[in-house]
């Protein structure tokens, strides 16, 4: 975030709009760094979110990818962005929705999307929602250990009550082919890659979690972009799953509570003053990230080897 960065309220809030109290929780992208793996084979399958299933392949060969023979994805409706490092240790391939049933075997997909370069910029790659990147964003195993998040993070909305119709923002490259008939936000300025970020002034000790003020910090100095569609009424960050475990297991060891807390949790509690606080930032550009101006915090140094 920049010293220049124009803030406008976001207009988030927490409701019943479906009967029930608006959820917190995580969107899980698939993120597979083991270049030494086993080939593993990418089918289409037509799927989708339909509700059918997943595993059997139905189509031609999409992508061949390293992943570890042990892992697999069951089937399921969730969105399963996925990024795989490729055995050259550079390359990035990406796709949506990564199903893996059994282990050794072969997997599927919808969509696969252009290759990205680690040493890349790394904005793009298989959120649907707005073309946004499986890998860039995502909140990974050890950052809530360590006390930090040091990146921009990923957010999604309910589409139906927050995004408008239809226009995305840098860097989001699409929007949802429902766009027409589901976005419903009144706010020109939210939608699919739109920075969302707290205020400089907000009081990171009101709250009373540890993970709370964590993502507190990194909202205030990274923001998070929005990539996707929760499609109900809830929020939810994107964390990381994989060969290596996942973020939401990591979090429930840390802190002895679940990510997706119940209404009235302490940390509900700190989400919904998050959320209700947060701001979009209607100059964030190519020539002007978060908004430019002095950042608040250094920038990271070069990816090292």
């Amino acid at each position: 975030m920049g010293s220049g960065a124009n803030y406008q309220p976001a207009g988030i809030v927490s409701n019943t709009s479906q009967g029930w109290p608006t959820a917190f929780g995580e969107d899980q992208d698939v993120i597979v760094m083991a270049p030494t793996a086993p080939l593993t084979n990418i089918y289409y399958n037509s799927i989708a979110w339909n509700g059918g299933d997943r595993c059997p392949a139905q189509g031609s060969l999409l992508a061949s990818v390293p992943v570890p023979a042990s892992y697999v994805l069951p089937n399921s409706g969730d969105n399963n962005s996925a990024a795989f490092l490729l055995s050259d240790t550079t390359t990035v391939e990406q796709n949506q929705p990564f199903t893996r049933c059994v282990p050794g075997g072969s997997a599927t997909t919808l969509v696969t999307f252009a290759n990205t370069d680690i040493y890349g910029p790394g904005p793009y790659g298989a959120h649907g929602g707005s073309g946004l990147s499986a890998l860039g964003g995502t909140i990974r195993r050890g950052e809530f250990e360590s006390g930090k998040i040091h990146h921009a993070m990923k957010v999604e909305l309910w589409a139906a009550q927050y995004y408008y119709c239809c226009v995305y923002h840098w860097p989001a490259v699409t929007i949802d082919d429902y766009a027409s008939t589901n976005y419903g936000g009144s706010n020109p300025n939210l939608g699919p890659g739109s920075l969302l970020a707290l205020l400089p002034g907000f009081d990171v000790n009101q709250l009373t979690t540890t993970p709370g003020r964590i993502l507190a910090e990194a909202f205030l100095d990274y923001g998070a972009y929005v990539v996707d569609d929760t499609a109900w009424n809830g929020w939810a960050l994107d964390t990381e799953q994989g060969p290596d475990g996942s973020v939401v297991d990591e979090f429930a060891t840390l802190y002895g509570f679940a990510m997706s807390p119940a209404a009235g949790d302490p940390f509900m509690v700190d989400m919904i003053n998050i959320f209700q606080s947060l701001q979009v930032v209607t100059n964030n550009s190519a020539t002007s990230v978060g908004g430019g101006g002095l950042p608040r915090v250094p920038n990271p140094p070069p990816i090292g080897n």
